[in-house]
């Protein structure tokens, strides 16, 4: 993923997704950056920048990429998702107490 300035956005291309300068741009900008640099790629490539990262599915590097941007652009879902996972205990181990041992229910 290339990547060009333009003012204060930077301009995506699909090139390389583990450009160091993707990672930069994900963990420097701020919100209106991020958001106008996310909506250039959208208007370039005609659809947003995690459909792309889509591509290999079992990709982890692309499905955290995937991840970071969605809750950058996203709290809310993200909140969202991580709250109900863990109310359906799929985000907690109910039999492990907080020292990390298993409680021996009877």
């Amino acid at each position: 993923m290339g990547l060009k300035k333009k003012g204060s956005e930077h301009k995506l291309s699909h090139k390389d997704y583990g450009h160091e300068e993707l990672i930069r741009i994900l963990t420097t900008m701020s919100k209106p950056q991020l958001r106008a640099t996310l909506k250039s790629y959208n208007d370039q490539f005609g659809n947003p920048i995690n459909k792309d990262l889509k591509n290999k599915p079992k990709d982890e590097y692309l499905a955290l990429l995937r991840a970071t941007i969605k809750c950058l652009t996203f709290p809310e879902k993200c909140f969202e998702k991580t709250l109900r996972l863990s109310m359906k205990g799929l985000g907690t181990d109910e039999e492990t107490d907080q020292n990390g041992s298993h409680s021996s229910r009877g």
